[in-house]
């Protein structure tokens, strides 16, 4: 009896071991592959949109996040610019020049470029539709792309080579540094719009507070116009 026991425990650990074994093996097996995924793939935080140029419908400025080793201090994002017709040829710009697949999870700022000068009681308007040919369209690309978060915040800049040169320059995440803007923004009541706001307003026909991003000597800020946009 002892030894039918012994050979029955026997039995179960070298099952239990076994199992264990097999476990470990699945996370491993797992863990490469979401590194593989992490490798192959680059994650933009900021998304500046203009009006395109050479026969193509935007000129899309992508602010990519850095990897972070230990030990090292956060890296600024890396900017490339892009001349595309939508965001499925963006993708595949972007995979065939660098290597990796563009991934639009993360974006902490969607920006679409306004001109200063042009800038009126009714040219606002006027400029958010040149300056992307046609917001419907971006709208709705951002709306069929399953990644885009569509709480992502969405603003207007008055300098787009302003912030180009900043995010350039900037030795800390600035995608960190807007994100922590807008929160503060909110904090205080203002409710800037994400995506889905601008959707809502798209298909509803009802206008929406327009919230612009202007440099200032101590950073960025970000001001409320006094007028509503129908998109």
């Amino acid at each position: 009896m002892k030894r039918n026991s012994k050979r029955r425990m026997l039995s179960f650990g070298i099952a239990v071991a076994t199992l264990l074994i097999l476990t470990g093996c699945n996370k491993y097996s797992n863990t490469q592959n979401d590194m593989k995924n992490v490798e192959e793939r680059d994650y933009a935080t900021i998304l500046l949109v203009k009006k395109g140029e050479n026969e193509k419908n935007y000129h899309f400025m992508l602010g990519i996040a850095q990897e972070k080793k230990v030990g090292e201090k956060s890296m600024t994002e890396e900017v490339s610019e892009w001349e595309c017709d939508d965001l499925k040829d963006l993708a595949k710009s972007y995979s065939s020049v660098k290597g990796k697949d563009l991934s639009l999870a993360h974006l902490k700022l969607i920006l679409l470029s306004a001109d200063e000068n042009k800038r009126n009681s009714t040219a606002v308007n006027d400029k958010i539709v040149e300056g992307n040919k046609d917001l419907h369209s971006l709208l709705s690309m951002l709306d069929e792309n399953e990644e885009v978060a569509k709480t992502c915040p969405m603003l207007q800049v008055l300098d787009s080579e302003a912030f180009l040169a900043y995010v350039k320059q900037e030795e800390k995440p600035v995608g960190n540094y807007f994100e922590n803007l807008i929160r503060e923004m909110e904090r205080q009541g203002q409710d800037v719009p994400w995506i889905k706001d601008y959707l809502k307003a798209m298909r509803e026909q009802m206008p929406i507070e327009i919230f612009i991003l202007r440099r200032v000597e101590e950073g960025w800020t970000i001001d409320k116009e006094d007028m509503q946009c129908y998109i």
